[in-house]
């Protein structure tokens, strides 16, 4: 399977953009709540230095984890530990969400393009006799149905994993 016109490819490239675009607004938006994440552990000191009282307040995980250490004296380690695993999930996340979203733009691609073939089929038909048209236009039906059915395997294999 090939893509044969211009305005294929121009399909293609349309759904490629959005997916790029998604990806950009995904990675974005999950960093700027990775990083109030982060800042938000730091909300406490950040506090005794704006507003402070006569003691210091007090630290806490955002999430609950036994170090079997003073979690008190070795309250940085743990929080960097900490922060690193929320990083790591939230980047395997946004990673896996927009690879799965780059494949479903893929699959509408595909579809798109089966759908444009079969709109398409009459189009520049050589001047020949009725049965090699006929023969032209069944190769462009089977062409298009193809692509439909690569589409959709795809998708099976997508969702069956």
């Amino acid at each position: 399977m090939t893509l044969k016109a211009t305005d294929e490819i121009d399909i293609l490239r349309k759904y490629a953009d959005f997916s790029r675009l998604f990806t950009a607004t995904m990675t974005v938006l999950m960093l700027l709540l990775l990083n109030s994440f982060g800042l938000f552990q730091f909300l406490p000191n950040l506090l005794d230095i704006i507003i402070p009282l006569n003691e210091s307040r007090e630290r806490h995980f955002t999430f609950l984890a036994e170090y079997f250490v003073d979690q008190e004296q070795y309250f940085y380690f743990i929080l960097t530990h900490n922060l690193m695993a929320v990083y790591i999930g939230g980047i395997s996340i946004l990673s896996t969400g927009t690879m799965l979203m780059g494949f479903i733009m893929h699959i509408c691609a595909m579809l798109k393009i089966a759908s444009y073939r079969l709109e398409h089929i009459n189009d520049n038909l050589p001047s020949v006799s009725i049965s090699e048209k006929d023969y032209i236009i069944c190769k462009r039906i089977i062409n298009a149905v193809d692509i439909h059915r690569r589409a959709l395997v795809f998708g099976e294999y997508i969702l069956s994993r």
